[in-house]
Order: C-alpha cells, then structure tokens, then sequence
C-alpha cells in the first residue's frame, strides 16, 4: 500500500437492485469491500448477490431480517443470524467460490443493548451481549486481523468484539433520509477523517434507492489520496 491513512470499506444493507452498478465502480477503482448482505435480500436479489462474489468482494453476515437485536428475544436474534448464514453459504456455494472470511455485523450496530455511553462501558454486564458474543463465537465467526484504529476508549469498546464494528460513519444516509443535509454539509463530515490519526474501518450503505451520495463519497476519498485496503490480505 501507498503511505498514508488506510481505510477498510464496508457496506452495509445490500443487495439491491444498484449493487451490480456499485461493485462494477468499485472493481473500476480496484477498491476491496466487504459487503454486509442481509437474509431476505439476498433471496430477493440471488443472482444480484452471486455476482458480487464473482468479482471479489466479502459477504458478510448482516442477521437475516436486519431487526434491532435490543428489540427482539435472543433465541429470534440467533435465529436470524444463522437463517443469513445459510443463505451466504448458499451463494457461495453457487458461485463455487470459497469464502475468505467469516464476518459478522450486528444491524444498526445494536449488540443486544440500547447503544448509550453507559450501555457501552459495562456491556459485559449485560446478559444478551455475552450470550451474542459466545454465539458468534460458537459459530466460528472471526475477528478481522485490522490494527492501528483509533484509540478513543468508547470506541474501543464497540471495536473489539467478535463482530465487525465500524470507526467512521459517512453519513451518506444523510443526503436520502435529511433534506436539510447538504452535499456541503457531507463535505464538512469527511473532513474529519484527515483529523484523525488512524486507520478506520468506513461504514456506507446500499439500500434501494440512488447510489449517487455512495459513488460521491468514494471518488471524494480518492481524490484526497486515501488508501483502501482489505487487512489480512495483500493490497
């Protein structure tokens, strides 16, 4: 890799009908991703989903139905983490792929508790968040082997479980939910990133409707000379 700040790409939320259009711009600018796929999405866009695959790209697990964990009983969060798991075993059983790695990524980022700086700190007390945690670990999912994140220590708390938390939020959700968010407004966001010392790990998203904030952020990134890599991998 290039000298400079590092970033792991992750997306969220897919397949839709525009993750053909997103893999092909990313695969354009040789940018590795994982992408975190939910159950139902998957069987609604299977070929969508296997095409992915095809050029490259991680899927991870993003639960089956993308409820928040803190909401539903545990047995029905297992459940719908290990209904995701049989339908990405399934596509990569499609493509006869092998599948690299085995990622976890709870939806919303909700661990099993209601996410408030005091909920964070003493999330070991917390009985779901174990009983998650040990079932993740049950199911062999593994660690992403990334180093140098930030060092904030509520973050740090977030980062270090068994599933994939993120470091950065690009708040390309912002331009699609708030009209009173601005392109200039995502502009003023991104900035931070060049504040901040570390490597991190990018949360975007892939939902059904215009991809364009998504295609933005990225050439944005590139433009101000930001590497993206996948750890644990040759880049």
């Amino acid at each position: 890799m290039a000298p400079g700040k590092n970033i792991c790409l992750t997306v969220d939320d897919g397949p839709t009908r525009f993750t053909r259009e997103i893999v092909a711009f990313l695969k354009d600018r040789n940018i590795p991703a994982i992408m975190f796929f939910t159950g139902e999405n998957i069987y609604k866009n299977y070929e969508v989903a296997c095409n992915a695959i095809k050029n490259g790209f991680i899927i991870g697990n993003h639960s089956y139905s993308h409820k928040r964990f803190s909401s539903i009983p545990i047995e029905t969060a297992i459940d719908d983490i290990i209904k995701c798991e049989n339908a990405i075993e399934d596509i990569y059983g499609n493509t006869k792929i092998e599948r690299r790695s085995k990622l976890f990524r709870f939806p919303f980022g909700d661990k099993g508790y209601k996410w408030t700086r005091l909920n964070v700190l003493f999330k070991n007390l917390k009985s779901k968040y174990r009983i998650l945690q040990n079932a993740l670990n049950e199911m062999k999912f593994e660690k992403l082997p990334i180093s140098n994140l930030q060092s904030n220590f509520y973050y740090n708390r977030l980062l270090y479980d068994i599933d994939l938390f993120w470091t950065f939020d690009s708040n390309d959700w912002q331009l699609r939910k708030n009209k009173n968010f601005t392109t200039n407004d995502l502009d003023n966001h991104l900035q931070k990133l060049h504040t901040r010392p570390n490597n991190e790990i990018l949360l975007m998203h892939d939902r059904n409707d215009t991809p364009e904030s998504f295609f933005y952020v990225i050439d944005k990134l590139i433009g101000e000379d930001f590497n993206f890599y996948m750890p644990g991998e040759g880049n």
